[in-house]
């Protein structure tokens, strides 16, 4: 993330953050763990926004939420769109997401889920006077920070079919290289514009429309011409090279003219290629400073690049392939080209956050994905956020006439827009595996797709390092993990057993907690049991220290219990618990009574008893 941007999301944080009232600030605060001095607002808020940006405390906080809100936070990155979350939008993403065989979550439930997260400052509500109920909004430094989460889609260990295509980012780059040097040797021709001129008088009715020559000489043969009225056709956005350069350049990287198109296109998008009148020309010092970047860094500017370009689409690449399909809009709405394309940008941004959302281990059969995807965003216009009768997909018939009520199915729009990603310019760029049948994509598997979306720094991985190691110190057992190299599944269990210490993007650290294993052996889980899916989670035998740990852990369980909630009141005589018992409100709030001067009460009630003891004349002591 840039800096500009890095302040920009900063900005914004500040901007919820100050609409919420001082109480529900300080709430949060201490929700992080920390108590902000001072009654300034200004000051509340300045602290909250460090608070949210703290990697360990936004990390610690996750891997300790219950599943039912770990798969609602999970939903509120598909959710998020830029606008907010809602309860209905929630409540859509968590039950496309679940297995057919279990319940849907209705919008009140949804709200109940987006408050808790909304506790622990996971999410901030936004509240103005347009909305009954508050929207949530899951802040950019939150996404970036939070560890791996399990994938909604059940993945299977090994592929559906032996036909494996892979590729890696270091691949991506190398095309890159490829395609600059064939671009500043040959100095490639570019592709005439891909529709007619069009006179100053049906310019403006257009509105930057693109306009196919059948169709312009349609409107030029009206008497009467009033564009508003029209249902106008327009051609997919024309590839950025000649025929015969962009096969060229095709051949040249063993690609399709799609592939090389893209990466044209992200050239382009990055500063390294300079578009003139007539050709493309390679700029030798940007590419140099370009190069002289980290791996990593180049990788990242790829990506951005890629997740930004909006004079490139993945419904152009449909439209061009798919010759019965035509893209139509009602000229009635005062919606121009520009904008349309930049809908077409945020579809990419909310199928790419679905498919992020699948999970990085094992292989998603691609049936699964689509059913859940169809569920979600059953039409493109709502994954473009427009009125249905705005604009569309069609289907021509055999005249090449076409009815905008002709809608095609999911499969033939949406459908091919998913599969064409998954295929295309997420294989291209090394983010996802492919398991074929024939041509026929039939599963997919994540490789760092969620670090590239969320733009999460890759951490550093030394040659021969492991994912996991345990130390012992002194009596405590520490895991050292290296977060993204682990499934998701490893952290939901550490989280369990032990309490997060120091998160980092290439390191956290966990100690092995007596209390979190006393309250998993309290829900019916053996040591035993917890071993075993360690085994299972790292397909490895777990270390003897954290075998030895929890082993002695669960054989003293019984004899030792641990509560929490309560305060331990110690009198100094015989008699004195009495006495209070007849004069103050303690016969009430006494829980349990363990010896004639120990007894126990809710921590709840503590100020309460200390205020009435000292108006009686004793002098309570609060120890902590």
């Amino acid at each position: 993330m840039s800096t500009d941007c890095l302040d920009d999301a900063r900005s914004g944080l500040a901007t919820i953050l100050s609409q919420l009232p001082e109480q529900e600030l300080r709430d949060l605060a201490r929700a992080r763990g920390c108590t902000l001095p001072g009654a300034d607002r200004s000051q509340l808020v300045s602290g909250l926004v460090e608070l949210l940006a703290d990697h360990t405390g936004t990390a610690r906080i996750v891997v300790s939420l219950p599943p039912l809100l770990r798969e609602a936070l999970r939903a509120a990155f598909v959710a998020e769109d830029g606008c907010g979350v809602t309860p209905s939008g929630m409540a859509l993403a968590m039950s496309s997401m679940r297995p057919e065989s279990e319940p849907e979550v209705k919008p009140v439930e949804a709200a109940g889920f987006l408050s808790d997260l909304a506790r622990v400052g996971l999410l901030l509500a936004w509240r103005d006077s347009l909305h009954q109920m508050p929207q949530y909004w899951l802040p950019w430094e939150v996404q970036q920070l939070v560890p791996p989460l399990p994938g909604w889609c059940q993945a299977e260990p090994i592929p559906p079919s032996p036909d494996i295509r892979s590729r890696d980012t270091a691949d991506a780059l190398s095309q890159l290289v490829t395609v600059w040097q064939h671009i500043a040797t040959v100095r490639p021709r570019r592709a005439p514009p891909g529709s007619a001129p069009v006179e100053r008088r049906l310019a403006a009715g257009l509105q930057g429309w693109p306009i196919e020559q059948a169709e312009l000489a349609r409107l030029r043969r009206g008497r009467k011409l009033d564009i508003s009225r029209q249902l106008l056709t327009a051609p997919p956005a024309a590839m950025l090279l000649a025929e015969p350069a962009l096969q060229e350049l095709a051949t040249a990287i063993s690609g399709e003219a799609e592939e090389a198109d893209l990466f044209c296109r992200l050239l382009v998008e990055l500063g390294l290629v300079e578009l003139t009148a007539d050709h493309l020309v390679a700029r030798k010092h940007a590419w140099e400073q370009f190069s002289a970047q980290t791996v990593q860094a180049r990788a990242r500017s790829l990506a951005h690049a890629y997740q930004s370009l909006a004079n490139w689409s993945e419904l152009d690449s449909v439209l061009r392939r798919s010759t019965g399909l035509v893209l139509w809009h009602n000229a009635q709405y005062a919606c121009s080209y520009q904008h349309f394309r930049s809908r077409l940008v945020r579809m990419r941004h909310l199928l790419l956050r679905s498919l992020a959302c699948t999970g990085e281990t094992g292989w998603l059969p691609l049936d699964r994905v689509e059913a859940a995807i169809r569920r979600l965003w059953p039409q493109m216009n709502a994954l473009l956020d427009a009125p249905v009768t705005a604009w569309g997909v069609a289907v021509r018939d055999s005249s090449g006439r076409f009815s905008p009520h002709s809608t095609p199915s999911w499969d033939q729009v949406e459908g091919r827009i998913l599969r064409f990603m998954l295929q295309g310019p997420l294989h291209w760029l090394g983010w996802v595996q492919l398991s074929l049948e024939g041509e026929r994509l039939v599963a997919y598997r994540s490789t760092g797709l969620a670090n590239w979306v969320w733009d999460r720094p890759a951490p550093s991985e030394p040659v021969g390092s492991v994912p996991l190691t345990v130390e012992q110190r002194g009596s405590e057992v520490m895991v050292l993990v290296r977060p993204h190299s682990v499934c998701a599944s490893v952290h939901v269990l550490l989280g369990r057993i032990a309490e997060l210490q120091e998160a980092a993007p290439d390191r956290f650290v966990y100690q092995l907690d007596p209390r979190r294993a006393c309250a998993e052996f309290e829900v019916g889980h053996s040591a035993a049991e917890l071993l075993a899916e360690w085994n299972r989670c790292l397909s490895a035998t777990a270390p003897p220290a954290v075998t030895e740990a929890l082993n002695d852990w669960w054989s003293r369980y019984g004899r030792v219990r641990l509560y929490e909630g309560f305060a331990l009141l110690e009198l100094q005589d015989d008699v004195l618990l009495a006495e209070l018992q007849v004069s103050t409100a303690l016969s009430q709030r006494i829980v349990a009574r363990i010896t004639p001067r120990l007894a126990l009460v809710a921590e709840e009630d503590v100020p309460l008893l200390v205020k009435e003891f000292s108006e009686r004349g004793y002098m309570p002591r609060v120890l902590d």
